[in-house]
C-alpha cells in the first residue's frame, strides 16, 4: 500500500474498541449516564448540576408545595435547569436519550386543574441555547401521586464544541379548568444520586417503589 498504514489506524489494534460492546458499535453511539443534583456553588449559593458520579446532593428532592394555580392557561410553575461541566473536547450527541425519575405534579386541594412535566435537553454555547430534544408527559391528569417513570427523548444530531454545555431543563406546567376558585398544587422530584429519603419521596418505605435518583442517559457518537 502506498504511504503505509493510514495514520488513524497506527498503534490502534484491538484496544480501539475494547471499551465498547457490540450494541454500541452497531449503533455508532455510546450511552453515558448523568445524575441531576444540587451542590454548594460560589459564594455559598446552591447550583443545579449534572454529574457522571453519584455524588451526595445538598438537596434530596425538589419540592414546591401549595402553589396557587390561578389561570385557565398553562403556566410553568417549575423551571429548573441542571448543567454538565463544559466539554473539554468536541462531542456529537445523536440518538435517543432517556430520563428516569420519581415525580409528583398533583392537585393538592381542588381537582379542577391539570398538570404535566416537560423535559428538555439543550446545548448552551455562550449566550445561545439550542433545544436538542424534548418530551412532555402527555398523561396530564387532575391528580397524580408519586410516579416512577422513564421518558424517551429523541435527539437531533448536534455538535458540541469545546466549552459548550449540555443542559437538562425540567418544567412543571399546570392550569385551572374552572375559575375563580382556590387551587393549590404540589410539584416534587428527586435530586439525590444516593437515593436517600426525602420529605415527600421516601424510597425506603414507599409502595409502589420510588427513587430520589434522577438519571439522564445521553447517546454520544463514537469516534471509532
Amino acid at each position: 500500500m502506498v504511504g503505509g498504514i493510514p495514520v488513524h489506524y497506527r498503534g490502534g489494534g484491538e484496544n480501539v474498541v475494547a471499551s465498547y460492546d457490540y450494541s454500541d458499535i452497531a449503533e455508532g453511539t455510546g450511552i453515558k449516564a448523568f445524575y441531576a443534583l444540587v451542590v454548594t456553588g460560589a459564594g455559598g449559593a446552591n447550583a443545579n448540576i449534572l454529574s457522571d458520579e453519584p455524588l451526595y446532593s445538598l438537596v434530596i428532592q425538589y419540592a414546591l408545595a401549595d402553589v396557587s394555580i390561578t389561570t385557565e392557561a398553562y403556566v410553568a410553575y417549575v423551571d429548573e435547569s441542571f448543567n454538565l461541566s463544559p466539554f473539554n473536547l468536541p462531542k456529537i450527541v445523536n440518538g435517543t436519550a432517556y430520563l428516569t425519575w420519581t415525580s409528583t405534579n398533583q392537585a393538592n386541594t381542588d381537582p379542577d386543574q391539570l398538570g404535566y412535566w416537560e423535559i428538555i435537553i439543550s446545548k448552551v454555547s455562550g449566550l445561545d441555547v439550542t433545544t436538542v430534544g424534548s418530551v412532555t408527559d402527555t398523561a396530564a391528569s387532575t391528580s397524580r401521586s408519586l410516579h416512577l417513570q422513564t421518558f424517551k427523548i429523541p435527539l437531533t444530531k448536534t455538535h458540541f464544541k469545546k466549552d459548550d454545555i449540555l443542559r437538562l431543563t425540567i418544567k412543571g406546567w399546570a392550569k385551572c379548568t374552572e375559575t375563580p376558585d382556590t387551587h393549590t398544587r404540589n410539584f416534587y422530584f428527586g435530586t439525590d444520586p444516593q437515593n436517600r429519603d426525602g420529605a415527600n419521596i421516601k424510597p425506603s418505605t414507599d409502595d409502589p417503589v420510588t427513587t430520589t435518583v434522577t438519571k439522564l442517559y445521553i447517546p454520544f457518537a463514537l469516534d471509532l
